[in-house]
């Protein structure tokens, strides 16, 4: 598939702007309240880069830069990947002290997430990186969404006194986000 690092003629395709940073734009379209985008891409000719804080990320790095639409939460999965894969934001490209949050939390193919919040016009980067140097290069499916800010989305904001990201009662963070008294 084009884009993915690999022609169709089985020869390396030329590295993209995702090689390094910024990175390459990732655009969001509105969809109701939300913003959405996704990007098919590969690691097959990339380099290592860049790096992980608190997560395995010594592979393959793409790079893609996502300014947001509005205040709210930025989530960002991997739904498909052919490799064990690291996912990280950061809010400076180059900056490794600027990471926002990572995630490496299985040892299958894809399927990591990550959530942070996020303020209107700045912009973020988020990392698609291979755990080791020695792991396949392959394709990969990078979605991203922004969505509003409101309680239950594990972000205290606005009026809120807590957000435990759930709707239970009497774990000391009501369902409206107000704190509870524990008895």
């Amino acid at each position: 598939l084009a884009g993915d690092g690999c022609a169709a003629s089985c020869v390396l395709e030329p590295a993209g702007p995702e090689e390094n940073c910024p990175g390459e734009p990732l655009a969001l379209t509105q969809v109701g309240p939300d913003w959405e985008g996704s990007v098919y891409s590969g690691t097959f000719n990339l380099a290592s880069n860049l790096t992980a804080t608190g997560c395995t990320s010594s592979g393959r790095d793409a790079v893609f830069s996502v300014v947001a639409p509005m205040d709210g939460v930025l989530q960002a999965s991997l739904p498909q990947a052919a490799f064990n894969a690291t996912l990280y934001a950061r809010t400076d490209c180059a900056t490794t002290a600027s990471q926002v949050v990572c995630a490496n939390d299985n040892a299958s193919n894809g399927l990591e997430t990550i959530a942070f919040p996020v303020v209107m016009g700045a912009t973020y980067f988020i990392v698609v990186d291979t755990t080791t140097s020695s792991i396949a290069p392959g394709p990969f499916l990078l979605d991203v969404k922004v969505v509003p800010p409101g309680c239950g989305d594990g972000f205290v904001t606005g009026a809120e006194e807590c957000d435990d990201a759930n709707a239970t009662a009497g774990d000391g963070c009501a369902p409206d986000c107000g704190l509870e008294t524990l008895v």
